[in-house]
Formats: structure tokens, C-alpha cells, sequence
């Protein structure tokens, strides 16, 4: 069904279309492209797909290159519009493991490639001439708000368990909601979600907390049953009351935490893993209060595990962590300057701040008595924050000098002890025992040398 929708593409995509089109072949812009134009959205990427092979493609193109010989993808490089993937019009074979198609064949229809694709909203596409073809009602389901699987719901997410992440992850992000048949679908097939390949469930889940509503998919996950194949670590926190000072179960809180955090990757993920330790160490004392006594350790374990089997990018994925472990930090009275130099010190400068938005999201989600207890906070934060503007010393790369200057100056050999005076110094310039000024410091210094060298 071809809709005589007009949209302005870039030239150069215009151009790739055209120059398939003009050496007999046919073309369309497909899938996420057409979606987000129907949408009034500028696309990020761009896919082609045609009747024109793999090599007759290279043919046609210099600058292009496979990717996918045996998908039939091909990727032109363009000034404007990035790596442009233009695949052959294709069907595919059952998925035996429920991951890939035993087979691929190339195909001359434009419709037997649109049939294989996941949801209608991804199924369009769109010609500069003809307008926009739409098989399977996809710009009707956009418009009425409405995410629906191309065919039968459960035989197509059968066929890749991933869809059923995906199915989350568009949710959120179109604002959509779930057909009924799909949603079903996804609820009978929900225990399967814990055979696929952790580092698939980590790149989707990567994708969700990205967005500031990511609780919504969490909350979306467990009442299907998809959280516990995700995630096991939350299921102990279900229901899992605190003690008088939480208004909400540990789930609760961690959903509220996740609601009101600062927009941020790291933060959001920390949110949601910051009390996994408390399902593993709940007890309830003799005057019937329930403990958590250590649970930011345990669950910066947890998330270190978590994090590592979701192929988590390595960098983040500590830094994440750190946040986990450092969340409960308490003054009961304001610290000295020394103090808040040491513990600016401890989680990084880089990284303070988040830890700060991180404790004041886990306050609000203490409930309304949280709220309340901001100031103090706020007062911290104004410190924390003037110490980074007066760029203090909190890091052995802030030091007037470094190894290769202890080397120089006291004729000494690469190792160990270089590390260790460098972290002493850190820690007296931090106690204000020594100024950062490079003499002083090689003053200082001269304490940590052996003798005889």
C-alpha cells in the first residue's frame, strides 16, 4: 500500500536511491529511517535496501564496503548522513536457536522483506517518487500509539528472544504502548529471556537506562515476568520491607530512586543497583528491625557481576561501581575541609558529583520524609562543588610534580616505591602538611627515600 506522504530527503541519500534505481535496480529507504520521518523525527541512521546484490552494489559505489556479505548488507560512507547500510531485499529461514536465521535468501520483493522485520512501526518504506509503502499498517499503529508485531506475535518474537527486550526498549522511547496480542505473547515467552547471550540483554538494557524514564520499562519488565530474566539479583527485593525510616519495599524505593535521579547513564544504572544487597543480607533484629548492615558492599559486588555480564564498557562499568559502594556516605555534622578533601579524594573528582546525585535521589526515595532532609545536601553539594571551582588537589595528576621527577631528583629506578611516595604526598598535600608547589614537595618526599639511595 503505497501513501502519498512527501518527506525531504538528504541529497545524498536521494543520490544513492537514484543510482540504484537508474542501473535497473530497485530502492527504498527502510525501517528506523521511515519511522522516525513519520514521526516528525530527524533520523540518526539511514538504511537502504534494493534488489541489487552485494557485488553489484561495490560495483556502483568506490567508496563502499561489506559488512555483511552474507546478509547482503553493503555500507556507502557519505559527508552528511554518516555509514549509510544498503542491504538486498532478503527472506529468511527459521531461527532454529532463536538468535539467527538457519538461512538467508535474497529476494527481488520489496514485500518479502518488509514481512521479516520485527513491528509494524519498523516495517515501512519509503520512495522519493512513490511515497510511503506500508504493508502492515505501521503508520496507523504510530499514530494511534500502538506497538504491533509484523504476523503472529509469539512466532515472531520465538523467532529472536531479543524482541522481547526490543519491544521494551520501543515502547520507551516511541511512547507507545503494547498490542494486546503482543504483550500476551511476551508474558508466555518471558521465562526464555534468561537463554539469550548476557552480553544481548546488556546491550538493550544499555539502550533503556539511557532514557530518562527507564523505571518505566523496568516496572514494564516485572509485571510481565521479563525482569527475572534480566535481572534475578532484584527478585529478592520484591516486597522486601525496610525498617521505619523507608516508606516503600526495596523494589519500591529503587523504582522512585530511578524516577527522580539526575538524567544521566551511570547514575540511573547505579539507581537501580544500589540495594541489590539487601535482598542477600536482610535480617531482623530482637527489637524487630530489619538491618541492612554492609548491603553497599554487597551490592557493588553484585554490580560488578551484573555489569561484566552485560559486556558493560569497562571505564563506566567502575565508575558505576564506586557509586554502588560510596552511596551510603554520612556526616551526621558538617566535615572539616581536611575531610571533604579526603573523600573529594576517595571517589574521584570526576565522579563526586554523581555520587552526590546518587545519595540525593536515594534520600527522596526514602518517601516524604526524605524530601526534608535535602538541605543538608544542598549545603554539602554548594562545598563539594566551590572545592572543584578552586581546583584543589584531589588526584595524583593535580601534583606539582610527578615520577619522572622523583626519578630525576633522587637517582631512583622505575618501581613500586615511585607509586607509593606519590600517594604519599597526595595524602599530605590533601592534610594541608605540605604545600603543591614542586620544591616543597621534593622536601617532603626526601622522608619516603631509603637510605642509600
Amino acid at each position: 500500500m503505497y501513501t502519498r506522504l512527501k518527506f525531504d530527503l538528504p541529497a545524498e541519500i536521494t543520490a544513492i536511491i537514484t543510482r540504484l534505481e537508474d542501473s535497473g535496480h530497485q530502492a527504498y529507504l527502510v525501517g528506523g529511517a521511515v519511522r522516525d520521518l513519520c514521526r516528525g523525527v530527524t533520523p540518526h541512521d539511514w538504511d537502504i535496501c534494493t534488489s541489487a546484490r552485494p557485488e553489484e552494489m561495490l560495483a556502483l559505489f568506490a567508496d563502499a564496503f561489506s559488512i555483511g556479505a552474507k546478509f547482503g548488507t553493503v555500507t556507502v560512507p557519505t559527508q552528511t548522513c554518516g555509514q549509510v547500510e544498503i542491504t538486498t531485499f532478503r527472506r529468511e529461514g527459521p531461527y532454529s536457536d532463536g538468535r539467527h536465521p538457519d538461512y538467508v535468501e535474497f529476494s527481488t520483493e520489496l514485500s518479502s522483506d518488509l514481512a521479516r522485520r520485527d513491528f509494524t512501526c519498523n516495517a515501512l518504506a519509503y520512495h522519493p517518487l512513490s511515497g510511503l509503502v506500508d504493508l502492515f499498517g505501521g503508520l496507523a499503529d504510530l499514530e494511534q500509539g500502538i506497538l504491533r508485531s509484523v504476523g503472529e506475535a509469539k512466532a515472531r518474537l520465538a523467532e529472536d528472544k531479543l524482541r522481547i527486550l526490543r519491544a521494551f526498549r520501543f515502547q520507551l522511547f516511541l511512547g507507545l504502548r503494547l498490542e494486546a496480542e503482543l504483550k500476551k505473547a511476551i508474558c508466555q515467552l518471558a521465562p526464555l529471556v534468561a537463554n539469550l547471550p548476557v552480553e544481548r540483554i546488556g546491550g538493550e538494557m544499555r539502550q533503556i537506562l539511557a532514557h530518562p524514564e527507564a523505571y518505566k520499562a523496568i516496572r514494564r519488565m516485572r509485571v510481565t515476568g521479563v525482569l527475572d530474566g534480566v535481572l534475578p539479583e532484584l527478585a529478592a527485593c520484591y516486597g522486601l520491607v525496610q525498617n521505619q525510616y523507608h516508606a516503600y519495599t526495596v523494589y519500591s524505593h529503587t523504582i522512585v530512586t530511578m524516577k527522580h535521579c539526575l538524567d544521566d547513564l551511570e547514575v540511573r544504572t547505579a539507581m537501580l543497583l544500589h540495594d541489590l544487597g539487601k535482598g542477600v543480607i536482610a535480617n531482623q533484629s530482637a527489637d524487630g528491625i530489619r538491618r541492612f548492615w554492609g548491603h553497599h558492599e554487597v551490592s557493588a559486588q553484585l554490580a560488578e557481576a551484573i555489569l561484566r555480564r552485560w559486556a558493560w564498557p569497562s571505564r563506566s562499568r567502575k565508575r558505576i561501581v564506586t557509586l554502588v559502594r560510596e552511596h551510603m556516605f554520612y556526616w551526621p555534622d558538617a566535615p572539616s575541609e581536611k575531610a571533604l578533601r579526603r573523600f573529594i579524594a576517595k571517589v574521584g573528582p570526576d565522579l563526586v558529583l554523581s555520587l552526590m546525585e546518587v545519595r540525593k535521589a536515594d534520600i527522596i526515595g526514602l518517601g516524604p520524609q526524605g524530601k526534608r532532609r535535602l538541605w543538608p545536601w544542598n549545603i554539602l553539594r554548594n562545598r563539594i562543588s566551590a572545592m572543584l571551582e578552586a581546583e584543589e588537589v584531589f588526584s595524583l595528576r593535580d601534583l606539582a610534580l610527578d615520577g619522572n621527577d622523583l626519578i630525576e631528583h633522587f637517582q631512583l629506578a622505575p618501581g613500586p616505591l615511585i607509586g607509593q611516595i606519590l600517594d604519599q604526598l597526595l595524602d599530605a598535600v590533601i592534610s594541608e602538611e605540605v604545600t603543591n608547589e614542586r620544591r616543597a614537595l621534593l622536601e617532603y618526599a626526601r622522608r619516603f627515600v631509603p637510605d642509600g639511595e
